[in-house]
């Protein structure tokens, strides 16, 4: 009877620790300024990807950097249908600007929700594939391959502009394909004019795909901060941007 009672207090002790441990992991507060980008790398955080551009038009070369922890850490499953424990490695896009005055980096964003990690046991590869910054645009790209559950490979680009002391969504893609059937949707979203584009098509036939372009429906741009997450905003009916 004591071992049994005592297990019992042991699996309550274990599932209590457990639990608290997840409500432990607080991101990271980042330094306002510095010389160099590692200064602004937080201890026990490492840079998993990086790209330098002008993003503010001054004509000084800006930098975006993704962190990733380097420790695996548990947090409590933010999906309410599935309330257990997760094990990640958080991931951070920080976005800095060169002074050209004082030549040191501004702090100007920190997002810890944007960028996808690689914790999905069903997915092939990491879902993160690139940064970039073009002509003042700051680009992130996604693709999503599951092993088990979908035939559809996905693959989006979200593109920001600094407007309005803000990076504001201008223009995105998503490219959806399935391996089974060949057939694929591309869809484009222009933001600015407010229009989207959806072409259809199969890569097995010689039909040429199919192209319309509709009116997007949008009343305010969303930004870095408003968007939170990929594939959370269903732009138009069962889409998911």
């Amino acid at each position: 009877m004591i071992t049994k009672i005592s297990s019992i207090i042991t699996l309550l002790f274990l599932v209590t620790l457990e639990y608290v441990q997840a409500q432990d992991f607080v991101y990271p507060t980042i330094i306002k300024e510095g010389l160099k980008v590692k200064e602004f790398i937080p201890y026990g955080w490492k840079i998993r990807d990086s790209v330098s551009g002008d993003l503010n038009n001054d004509r000084t070369n800006d930098i975006a950097v993704i962190l990733q922890c380097e420790d695996t850490v548990t947090i409590l499953n933010p999906d309410e249908y599935d309330p257990d424990t997760i094990h990640i490695q958080p991931r951070i896009l920080l976005i800095l600007f060169l002074d050209k005055r004082t030549h040191k980096f501004q702090f100007v964003e920190q997002n810890n929700t944007f960028i996808l990690r690689n914790d999905d046991p069903t997915l092939l590869d990491d879902p993160y594939q690139s940064i970039t910054i073009t002509k003042g645009v700051l680009s992130v790209e996604f693709q999503l391959s599951y092993g088990i559950g979908s035939w559809n490979i996905t693959h989006s680009s979200y593109s920001f502009r600094y407007q309005n002391n803000d990076f504001v969504l201008v223009s995105a893609y998503k490219n959806m394909f399935n391996r089974a059937t060949h057939n694929y949707e591309n869809y484009s979203f222009d933001f600015l004019q407010k229009q989207w584009k959806l072409t259809k098509g199969n890569d097995d036939t010689d039909q040429l795909p199919e192209t319309e372009t509709l009116h997007l429906d949008v009343n305010e741009l969303k930004t870095l901060k408003t968007l939170k997450a990929p594939y959370t905003w269903e732009l138009v009916k069962d889409v998911f941007l």
